[in-house]
Formats: structure tokens, C-alpha cells, sequence
């Protein structure tokens, strides 16, 4: 610790793992691995250049400190000083900020080469901080991974109610399709000016009950799923198993293992799931998992972790360059989207198929739109620079372009939805049951409104409501279908995750 300066090597890691470990709840950990490696790279090569031209050890490895450090903090920096003007003045800009830098790099620099590199004590404080720094970063990954990959592969369900439950004669295909943040027609209409009209009347004369008054029970992804796959409410699943219902590892395993899942492949269904890339919803160990094939491209192409973290370090004036010469580079790694299109096209092409898969089954779909990134046109064309789609939250016309992205992204998946609930519908031998459904509105105001439609055969709409919500959703379908008893609980949005509060009716209550 006292004679060996290895804190920039373990500076060199704490950029990468901070921002995984701040994430991990949304990307594999295997999404580290390239950037980790250049970056431990780079510090290894600028120390030993350092070394040459310094020609002392210790000077060498802060010199390589300062430069990362620097490096490191420019665009969380610079986006800092955008969004906070001091003294009315905006200093988040490239030409001041980079001067900046080189005078506390010249500085710097200056005072390390003429320090007395006998004093070794400037290393046993700095190794002993980077080791600091690392344990918080190193135990979120590690626990989180530890757990998730226990609850991914233990196969124990969580049986939250004691319920028998039979098969019907001929069982209906399941269909659970939940189109990430679709918020409700009157929302779109009030908030956003989108008539979804044609959409709801067209699922209507196909025969789907759609909730007029539906809320979400929770405003997240992870909640809200936990929730209605359970058929209870995470404040009673919390009671009932005696576990933190609110902890990252257990959304996983409420999701990945719900009771709805347990319930029907215990009487012959079969899982089948696609491969979102979000960690909640990757049933892995679904009978059937699609997944692309992305083994080739994995390594060559960007991903939004990278972007991520380029955009975060001094990368960032190169990204945000007009150079022609480096347009096409930085073009790619702006638009770090590739596996996300490919993940949402396996769906689309996927699902219209599965009635010909033999026996009954039970599709459990997480479609990432129309939330974003808005990279959807109507017409399914690929939007050639979706950060012009969004751009920043301080830029003037942010809400008008969040509107623009995901109106375009909603009448993507109208179109996408309809075609396929066609073929499903077509091809099924037994008219099968299909929920498209919301897991959560827009934004903060309608964030509790959803898109709830179900298309029950048989009588089964007749004991649909206008306000029902995703808690009850199995609890009627498996009523319906296979015998159980479950009695509907009240219909709840919930303000405050780990309390009893109830969201207060902001929106405007639905009159239909």
C-alpha cells in the first residue's frame, strides 16, 4: 500500500463499475467487460509512457491520476454546468470548460514533476482511497447478480394464495402483452392531442373489452409486473412471504416465478418469453426463449452502456463535434440502438407464430415501447437520429420533441399490435385469450393511467369493468377459465411504494 502506486489502475475501474452498479437493475453485468478493459488499458499505457518521460515511478502514476480523473469527469462536468447557470451565466460550453481543464492539467502537472518523489506517502492515501471507492460499486453488482442468477435459476415459485386450479377441456393460449409505458386514449387525447381512436374502435370490432377508466397500481415496470403476476398488491406479498416485496433481487424473482406462471404450467402450459435485454423481465428459463442471435455484433457494435459512459468522460467533445471526418464514427456511437431494434423485431416477428406451437402456452411479452428510446417511425422505419426525437430536459423544446418521439412510437405499436392480433386470432384453433396492457403511463400527471384491453372468448368480457387494474386481471381469467375463486380486490394506484398511501386523483377522473 505504502510503495506500490496501484490507484490508477483501480481509478482507471471505478468509472465503468460506478455507472454499472448504478444501472444493474437495467443491463446484464456482462455489459462492463469492453469498456472496463479499455479503460484499465489506457491507464496502463499512460503510466508506462508517464514512467518513460517522468523516469520516477510515483510522479508517473499521479500524473496518470490526474489525466483520469480529468478525463473521467469532464461530461458529468460539463452537463452539470448546463443545467445549472452561475450567476446567470451558462459556463456549460465546450470553449470554456476545455480551457479549464488544461490549466488545471498544466498546473498539475507543473506541481507533480517538481514534487520530491521520495515522499511515497501521497501513494498509501491515494491507494487507500481508491480501494474506498470501489467497495460500494462492488458489492451492488456482486449482491445484485449473486441474487438475481439464485432467483433466475432456484425454479421455486412463490405461492402466495393456496388455490387449486384445473384445466378446461380445450385451453386457451395466453397472450400477457404489455406495451412499456402505453398510457390511456383520454390521456393521449387531453394531454398529448393524439386521437387513438381507430386504434380502440378497431380492438373493439375485433372483440376486446377496453377499460376506459383503467389505472396502473403502481408507476413503475418493475412494480406494476410484480403486482398483477402475483394477483396482490406488494405491501400483502410483503406480509405474506416475509420478504422486502420492494428489493431489486425480488422484483426479479416476483416476476421471473409469479404465482401466475406457477399456477399454469403446474396443469400443462408452456412459458414462453423473448429476450428484452431489462433484467426484470428475461424469463430465461421459459420453456421457450427467444433471444437474437447477436453473438457476432456483440463486439462491434456500440452499446448504450458504452454511450454511456463516453458521453460522461471528455468523449464527449468529440461527440458533439461537426467534424465530417469523424461524423460517421460518432454516428454510431451516438446512436447505440442496434440491439434494442433487433429485440423488438423478434417480437414482432415471433409472436404472430406461436399459435403453431403445439399444446397450450402462456406468452408473456414485454414490448419496450412506446417508451424510449423513440426510434420507431409509424411505419416501422428506423428514425435516423432519435436524440433529436428527445433531446434534453433543459432544452426548451423537450417536451414537444418527448411528444413527437412517443406519439410516433404509439402509433408504431397500434399498427404492429393490430397485424398481429389478426394473425393470432386467425390461427388459433381455440380463441385464446390476449391482455394488452400498460404497465404504466407517460409522465407524472397521467403516469397512473394505462392501456387495458383483453379479449376474452366466450362470456368471459361480461365480468369486465371500466376501472379494472392489473392486480385483478388473472384473478378473473382464471375465475373464468380455470375454476379458481379468487375474489377481486379493490382497484388501488399507489402514491408511495412503501406505505399504504393512495395516489391522489390529479388526473381527471374518467366519466365513462
Amino acid at each position: 500500500m505504502k510503495r506500490i502506486p496501484i490507484y490508477p489502475f483501480l481509478f482507471s475501474i471505478f468509472p465503468p463499475l460506478a455507472l454499472l452498479a448504478n444501472n444493474i437493475t437495467e443491463v446484464e453485468y456482462q455489459v462492463i467487460i469492453r469498456p472496463l478493459l479499455i479503460s484499465l488499458g489506457l491507464s496502463v499505457v499512460l503510466f508506462f509512457s508517464l514512467r518513460l518521460i517522468s523516469r520516477d515511478w510515483h510522479k508517473a502514476a499521479l500524473l496518470t491520476g490526474l489525466i483520469l480523473v480529468l478525463l473521467y469527469s469532464y461530461g458529468q462536468v460539463y452537463d452539470f454546468l448546463q443545467n445549472h447557470p452561475v450567476f446567470g451565466h451558462n459556463f456549460g460550453r465546450h470553449r470554456i470548460l476545455i480551457i479549464f481543464y488544461i490549466l488545471i492539467m498544466v498546473i498539475g502537472s507543473w506541481f507533480i514533476l517538481r514534487k520530491d518523489s521520495k515522499n511515497i506517502s501521497t501513494s498509501y492515501f491515494l491507494n487507500f482511497l481508491s480501494i474506498f471507492l470501489l467497495i460500494y460499486p462492488f458489492y451492488r453488482v456482486i449482491s445484485f447478480t449473486i441474487g438475481s442468477e439464485t432467483n433466475n435459476q432456484s425454479g421455486k415459485a412463490l405461492e402466495i394464495i393456496d388455490q387449486s386450479i384445473s384445466i378446461p377441456k380445450n385451453p386457451p393460449d395466453i397472450y400477457y402483452i404489455i406495451p412499456d409505458g402505453y398510457t390511456r386514449a383520454d390521456a393521449l387525447q387531453r394531454d398529448l392531442h393524439f386521437d387513438n381512436s381507430n386504434f380502440i374502435t378497431e380492438l373493439r370490432r375485433l372483440g376486446f373489452y377496453v377499460a376506459d377508466c383503467s389505472r396502473s397500481n403502481y408507476k413503475n415496470t418493475q412494480r406494476s409486473l410484480s403486482s398483477s403476476l402475483n394477483m396482490e398488491y406488494l405491501l400483502a406479498i410483503q406480509a405474506t412471504l416475509k420478504i422486502d416485496a420492494f428489493k431489486d433481487g425480488n422484483y426479479a424473482q416476483l416476476i421471473r416465478h409469479s404465482l401466475v406462471r406457477t399456477l399454469l404450467e403446474e396443469v400443462g402450459y408452456k412459458t414462453i418469453a423473448f429476450d428484452t435485454d431489462y433484467a426484470w423481465t428475461r424469463l430465461k428459463d421459459a420453456d421457450i426463449f427467444y433471444t437474437p442471435d447477436n453473438s457476432q455484433t456483440i463486439y462491434t457494435s456500440i452499446q448504450p452502456f458504452e454511450t454511456m459512459l463516453l458521453q460522461s468522460t471528455a468523449f464527449l467533445i468529440l461527440l458533439d463535434t461537426q467534424s465530417s471526418v469523424l461524423q460517421r464514427t460518432i454516428q454510431n456511437i451516438n446512436y447505440p440502438y442496434s440491439h434494442h431494434i433487433e429485440r423488438v423485431h423478434l417480437i414482432l416477428e415471433k409472436l404472430p407464430r406461436i399459435p403453431d406451437i403445439r399444446g397450450p402456452k402462456f406468452t408473456f411479452v414485454h414490448l419496450l415501447s412506446p417508451h424510449a428510446p423513440y426510434i420507431f417511425a409509424p411505419d416501422g422505419q428506423i428514425l435516423s437520429n432519435p436524440a433529436d426525437n428527445v433531446g434534453k430536459e433543459n432544452n426548451a423544446s423537450y417536451e414537444e420533441n418527448k411528444r413527437k418521439g412517443y406519439l410516433s412510437q404509439v402509433q408504431f405499436d397500434n399498427n404492429q399490435l393490430l397485424v398481429i392480433v389478426k394473425t393470432i386470432l386467425t390461427n388459433s384453433k381455440t380463441p385464446p385469450i390476449i391482455i394488452i396492457q400498460g404497465d404504466h403511463g407517460l409522465d407524472e400527471e397521467n403516469r397512473s393511467v394505462i392501456l387495458n384491453a383483453y379479449y376474452l372468448p366466450g362470456n368471459g368480457n361480461e365480468l369486465l369493468y371500466p376501472q379494472i387494474s392489473p392486480v385483478n386481471t388473472f384473478r378473473i381469467i382464471l375465475n373464468t377459465y380455470f375454476g379458481t375463486h379468487f375474489e377481486l380486490l379493490p382497484d388501488i394506484s399507489y402514491r408511495d411504494v412503501d406505505s399504504n398511501n393512495v395516489v391522489e386523483e390529479t388526473y381527471p377522473t374518467c366519466t365513462r
